[in-house]
C-alpha cells in the first residue's frame, strides 16, 4: 500500500505509469494530499487490469464538480465532542498516561 501525504512536487505526478506498473500486484493506493500526485490515466487502467487492488482518491489533477460541500462533521455537536476529546487526551498525556485517540 500507498499513501501519500505531501505538497505538489514540480515536474508532473510522483507515481506515474512506471512506478504504478513497479508496484507489487494487488497494491493500493491512497491520495488525499493532491491531485496530480498520481497518474489518473494509467491508476485507472491499472485498477481495471487488475495490477492495482484498490485506489482511495480524495483528490483530483481536475476536481469534478461539487455541490455540496465536506462539511458533514461541522455540527455544533460533533465540534464540541472533537475539542472535548483533544482536551481529555492533552490532559492525560500530562498526567504520564497514553492519550485514547493518538493517531499513529
Amino acid at each position: 500500500m500507498v499513501t501519500l501525504h505531501l505538497p505538489m512536487p514540480l515536474g508532473g505526478p510522483l507515481l506515474g505509469r512506471a512506478e504504478l506498473t513497479a508496484m507489487k500486484p494487488g497494491s493500493c493506493v491512497i491520495n488525499t494530499a493532491r491531485g496530480g500526485l498520481v497518474d489518473e490515466e494509467a491508476l485507472a487502467e491499472l485498477l481495471d487490469s487488475g495490477h492495482i487492488a484498490a485506489a482511495g482518491i480524495d483528490v483530483f489533477a481536475t476536481e469534478p464538480p461539487v455541490l455540496t460541500p465536506h462539511c458533514a462533521a461541522f455540527t455544533q455537536q460533533a465540534n464540541a465532542a472533537m475539542g472535548t476529546a483533544v482536551a481529555t487526551d492533552v490532559v492525560r498525556v500530562l498526567r504520564g498516561e497514553a492519550p485514547v485517540n493518538a493517531v499513529v
